[in-house]
């Protein structure tokens, strides 16, 4: 099974809702890729503390009886089994919590717990069940140290994450996915969340676009991007043109259905972007949304005024100095190592932070000549951040190409982005397009409808 997400925090949208104040409203993360399982801090205020040590912005590998602390007074205890575990019960009448299946540890004595009894996740592979056990605890937190030491006194709740592809929170209400489409094997069955996208106030909208950010931004570099008002404005607005486009049902290109063009990029296309990246330690996420802002996964087989053709839109001479025959520029299994092998460049020259990479891909779409220029252009000898978003908040200095053109690109990026890894927030059925690493299909030449 593919990587997911296991989301924690205040806010009942979570797969794991705390009631605890100092919990902020997305707090954390529990991320599966592979054999790997690892802990990101969502940007929360009271952070996240892993075995007494804070979970740095690159996040923390898990390992089998770590202690994840965060809040006030929660502690939750991590332990992997070979086998499914039977459920576990909490009797709040009696205070007593019931045995659980064996090698399930009760934290502390009994207390009673406004937890949900159970959330089963589809996270882990068929044969690895992550059990966590949520306790309510006093802790004492020395900052200085960066250690939390907890006086286990409670009954924990049991939260079982388990290969079961249904979330279980009793007593919430669901709101049914808008226009939900035909599964493929890939697919695994999605609960949709309370509240879609388009649902949100906006406010909320603005919060999700935020937190979604920040968490693309992890997957591009080794630090979380910072996002002010003016930037999260500029996402939103392509945020919420992909979203008003699921399930209108058009064919056309740059307006149709966004379910359909997720539809073909999972199938036909993602599998090989991902293979190709990952081989040029490029991040995947670069290359599969790359693709959306290029040609929302139709493979042009005709050059536009620019000579620009194929999935990745390389001119003729790119391609060329890439190993590719301008000829062959819509053969995907060739163009997604040569657009691999560009973006490594550019990442080496910008940098690997996802600032940096940023750049990179602002350098795809105007060259990273042009870039660079831009750049020497606005900061000069301010003490200014060397971003894509300085250039975007200084464009009346740089040329119609840029402030035409250009300021659009690395925002349509993150809002892809934004929809791509989290479908179930637009009523798009499917994993996060970053999980379809399987190769099944073979790529169509395409042509544009």
């Amino acid at each position: 099974m593919t990587a997911k997400r296991f989301t924690i925090g205040r806010d009942d949208a979570n797969n794991l809702t705390l009631r605890d104040e100092g919990v902020s409203s997305f707090h954390a993360t529990i991320h599966r890729d592979g054999d790997r399982i690892w802990i990101l801090d969502e940007n929360s205020a009271n952070g996240t503390y892993v075995n007494g040590i804070t979970v740095p912005p690159v996040g923390v590998a898990l390992k089998d009886g770590a202690e994840i602390s965060l809040g006030h007074d929660t502690t939750i205890v991590v332990s992997f089994q070979n086998d499914i575990v039977a459920d576990a019960a909490y009797q709040s009448s009696s205070d007593q919590f019931m045995e659980p299946s064996a090698g399930v540890a009760p934290v502390g004595q009994a207390a009673q717990s406004s937890f949900p009894l159970a959330l089963v996740v589809g996270l882990l592979a068929a044969l690895l069940v992550l059990v966590v056990v949520v306790g309510i605890a006093s802790h004492a937190l020395d900052r200085g140290s960066e250690k939390r030491e907890a006086k286990k006194e409670t009954t924990p709740a049991v939260v079982e994450i388990s290969t079961t592809p249904e979330v279980v929170n009793p007593g919430a209400s669901q709101t049914p996915d808008a226009s939900p489409t035909p599964r493929t094997q890939n697919d695994q069955q999605f609960t949709a969340p309370r509240k879609l996208y388009l649902q949100m106030n906006q406010q909320e909208q603005t919060d999700f676009i935020e937190q979604q950010a920040r968490h693309v931004s992890l997957m591009m570099g080794n630090r979380p991007y910072t996002f002010n008002e003016e930037v999260l404005r500029y996402i939103k607005q392509y945020v919420d043109g992909y979203a008003r486009r699921v399930g209108n049902n058009s064919t056309r290109l740059w307006a149709e259905d966004m379910r359909l063009m997720f539809g073909r990029a999972r199938e036909q296309y993602a599998p090989y972007i991902i293979s190709s990246f990952n081989a040029r330690g490029v991040p995947p996420v670069v290359g599969i949304y790359l693709v959306v802002v290029e040609t929302e996964y139709h493979n042009i087989p005709s050059e536009n005024a620019a000579g620009a053709a194929g999935l990745f839109q390389f001119i003729g001479p790119t391609a060329r100095g890439y190993g590719v025959d301008p000829s062959e520029r819509t053969n995907v299994a060739k163009m997604a190592p040569a657009a691999a092998a560009y973006m490594a460049e550019r990442i080496a020259e910008f940098g690997t932070d996802s600032m940096s990479v940023a750049l990179a891909i602002a350098g795809y779409n105007r060259s990273a000549d042009s870039v660079r220029r831009d750049l020497h252009d606005v900061l000069n000898s301010e003490n200014k951040e060397r971003s894509f978003w300085t250039l975007v908040a200084n464009s009346s200095k740089l040329d119609h190409w840029f402030q035409g053109e250009n300021i659009k690109y690395v925002p349509k990026f993150f809002a892809a982005a934004i929809v791509g890894e989290n479908p179930w927030a637009f009523g798009i059925q499917m994993q996060p397009l970053s999980t379809y690493t399987e190769i099944k299909t073979q790529p169509s030449a395409g042509a544009m409808e």
